[in-house]
């Protein structure tokens, strides 16, 4: 037999299946032609099914089980369902998110229609949301899981899917291969969800008002300096929440970068919708250059990550993760240690992050704990270590945690503190520049840097390059 008929054969009923449980008939259609035409490239949909990494379920989106859609949504959300209800013992609740990418909401009210289908309590938070925002209301409900439909910084054609557990941070790799698991046993007919008015509803602009009376502290010191500030959300969800965190803070509100301020699934003005990528600041450079501003600030478009340029004499300098994080954990230490507090404080960055934060805390008497990366890990020294006080954490790729009030990264509570040091830096006539030059001075002076690359279904080049780093 040949090769492509052997592939056939044995594809064909998993086709079949696949196609019976997508909600959508013509994905079913297209799937059976495509096997006819191309098997290879059915093949490719079909042998390495979507694994959980670093931040959760993300890839791009498309047909069978290597991409994101409704069906690997479902058979996710079904997991989570049966894992949860495994014990027996009570009736579990799971909150979930999402934000504006393509299908994120069809995405979030699948889950909901599942879990409820399964007899779990689910509530969906129905509009977009920051990242932030749904993991702060899975903390503040206790619940026994979360789940966020978002792809962070990816390309327009990808969507993610985050989850949290019962200790409302990311899940663990031992409970990632759980759920992994059990999305391969099962596929979830349509007569399996609840309906539609079944689904618990949560107004966002709640959520959103809880997270930053929560989150933010109206009695820290906003500093007086006159200060003006351009903002960009990259086509995101976070415009509406940094603007209440700003208010609540007592801060100015910042110019907006008007092409940019509203949510685009295309992101159609960037090629990539990611602060770290330099082009993507370009209409924030020019937006900022028509205001008079000195600092920007950007978002990814779920929030949860933080961008930050000033201006320099030679133009703009765009802060690295780093730099960022040098400037939030002396500003936090110094706050917390003035407090006279009771327990020795605790900060937490990857492996990958600068050990300039070692230095930062010997300096301020604080306890450093060295992860791997993803908030997942950074996060347990909030969780693990009651006899500390956690204080701060981040990884290099513009992740930081500021608040208690959210056991992951977060870029508005991380906005709003770099504008406080600013407006107060800005008072004794100093700049974010300067000030980092006095903390190099004070606690020493580290290089550090990125390259960047991303690989698109490439497992192997991804095996090999691993291969040669380890």
């Amino acid at each position: 037999m040949p090769h492509w008929q052997s592939m056939y054969a044995g594809l064909s009923s998993k086709v079949a299946e696949w196609a019976a449980a997508d909600p959508d008939p013509t994905n079913g259609l297209e799937l059976l032609q495509t096997l006819r035409t191309d098997p290879s490239l059915v093949s490719s949909w079909f042998n390495a099914p979507l694994r959980f990494g670093t931040a959760g379920l993300r890839g791009r989106m498309g047909l069978g089980p290597a991409r994101m859609n409704r069906v690997v949504v479902r058979s996710a959300a079904w997991a989570i369902g049966e894992l949860l209800l495994s014990d027996g013992s009570r009736s579990p609740e799971v909150v979930i998110g999402y934000d504006a990418r393509h299908q994120s909401r069809e995405f979030a009210l699948d889950s909901a229609r599942v879990l409820v289908g399964l007899g779990v309590e689910a509530t969906l938070i129905d509009g977009p949301i920051p990242t932030p925002v749904l993991a702060h209301e899975a903390l503040s409900r206790s619940a026994d899981a979360a789940i966020m439909v978002t792809a962070s910084h990816n390309p327009p054609g990808d969507n993610g899917y985050k989850v949290y557990w019962s200790d409302s941070a990311q899940i663990r790799p031992f409970v990632a291969t759980q759920i992994e698991e059990k999305m391969r046993q099962h596929l979830v007919p349509e007569s399996d969800l609840a309906a539609h008015d079944w689904i618990q509803r949560f107004d966002p602009a709640t959520a959103v008002s809880r997270y930053v009376l929560e989150s933010v502290d109206p009695s820290v010191n906003a500093g007086a300096g006159d200060l003006d500030v351009t903002y960009t959300a990259l086509h995101g969800v976070g415009t509406a929440t940094l603007v209440e965190a700003f208010a609540r803070a007592g801060l100015p509100q910042p110019h907006m970068v008007a092409s940019q301020v509203e949510p685009d699934p295309d992101f159609s003005t960037v090629r990539l919708p990611n602060p770290e990528e330099e082009s993507s600041l370009d209409h924030a450079k020019q937006a900022a250059a028509e205001s008079g501003s000195k600092l920007i600030l950007a978002h990814d478009p779920d929030a949860d990550r933080l961008g930050v340029l000033v201006s320099v004499s030679t133009g703009w300098r765009r802060l690295s993760g780093d730099e960022i994080a040098t400037l939030l954990a002396d500003e936090l230490l110094t706050r917390y240690n003035k407090r006279d507090p009771t327990k020795p404080a605790l900060v937490a960055r990857s492996l990958a992050s600068s050990p300039q934060l070692d230095a930062i805390a010997k300096g301020h008497g604080a306890a450093v704990r060295r992860t791997a990366t993803g908030f997942k890990w950074i996060i347990r020294a909030a969780i693990d270590e009651p006899d500390f006080e956690y204080v701060f954490g981040y990884e290099e790729a513009l992740g930081f945690a500021c608040s208690t009030a959210v056991r992951d990264k977060d870029g508005i509570t991380a906005a709003v503190e770099i504008v406080r040091i600013a407006r107060r830096l800005g008072d004794s006539g100093l700049t974010l520049a300067e000030r980092l030059e006095e903390l190099a001075t004070k606690y020493g002076h580290f290089a550090t840097g990125q390259v960047s690359r991303r690989y698109d279904d490439s497992p192997d080049v991804l095996k090999a390059l691993l291969a040669v780093w380890r």
